[in-house]
């Protein structure tokens, strides 16, 4: 399933997009290394940012992705990567959907 479109951010001087594929790949390898399912790692992340469980899926179900910078920053802190490394250029994501 394809995103519906995301928020585009403006991070050093660049439009940048959620990457959706580095955020999918990086969870579930935090999930394994931690020997947790995927949902009850769901829960953890959403506990961590406040947010419900379902809206942590859908970031990991392609559907959409967080609203702001600030909540992927904090992603990233519990993920324990740079913030930049859930990031894409916004002209590549858009070169890739055609």
């Amino acid at each position: 399933m394809k995103s519906k479109n995301l928020r585009v951010f403006t991070v050093n001087q660049k439009e940048m997009v959620f990457n959706v594929s580095a955020f999918q790949i990086i969870f579930k390898k935090r999930a394994i290394d931690q020997n947790i399912s995927l949902g009850a790692y769901e829960e953890l992340m959403a506990e961590f940012l406040f947010v419900d469980k379902s809206a942590v899926h859908n970031w990991r179900m392609n559907v959409n992705g967080p609203g702001d910078i600030d909540k992927i920053q904090k992603i990233a802190e519990f993920l324990d990567v740079k913030y930049e490394n859930l990031l894409t250029e916004a002209q590549t994501m858009n070169q890739l959907r055609l």
